[in-house]
């Protein structure tokens, strides 16, 4: 069994993650312009609809504007669905522009970052290996009657106190 520790300072580790941090920072920051442009977007469609939709009842209201409600519906659910295609071929604008900004990030990285997340993980499991080699097992049995023996020296050496737990 190899027993060799290997020795790994912090900024060892801080500097192999390093590169997965950043792209996972420029990951995030393509995650949130997607958001954002989504709700634009779907704020956008919504104000649109409402001001048809507003226009539409004003003329349903006025004199004379309720006979020709039932010629206006045809026109209006036209308009809706030209908003709504409109919308989602903008919407699937704003994903495939995000699709294409995550490829480009992780595309060129996926490999460099591969191979030292393989490096790092092994690293991090030897040290662990070996900790867990080098580790003693606590004998709580013999450790209450070693307590209990100070405790015990501690009072009959005249303190008249407990001996205090470190």
């Amino acid at each position: 069994m190899n027993t060799s520790t290997h020795a790994h300072s912090p900024s060892d580790l801080v500097t192999s993650i390093k590169p997965a941090m950043d792209s996972a920072v420029a990951l995030n920051q393509v995650l949130k312009s997607v958001i954002n442009d989504t709700q634009k977007l779907q704020s956008d469609y919504y104000a649109a609809t409402f001001g048809d939709s507003m226009l539409a009842l004003a003329n349903a209201f006025s004199s004379g504007g309720a006979v020709g409600l039932a010629w206006q519906i045809p026109s209006w659910c036209q308009s809706q669905a030209e908003y709504m295609t409109r919308s989602m071929l903008d919407s699937f604008g704003v994903l495939a522009k995000s699709q294409q900004k995550i490829l480009e990030l992780m595309g060129a990285s996926i490999s460099q970052i591969s191979q030292q997340t393989a490096t790092a993980i092994a690293e991090m499991n030897a040290t662990f290996a070996s900790r867990r080699v080098s580790a003693q097992i606590i004998d709580f049995a013999d450790r209450r009657a070693r307590e209990q023996a100070e405790s015990e020296s501690a009072i009959h050496s005249g303190n008249g106190k407990k001996a205090v737990r470190q």
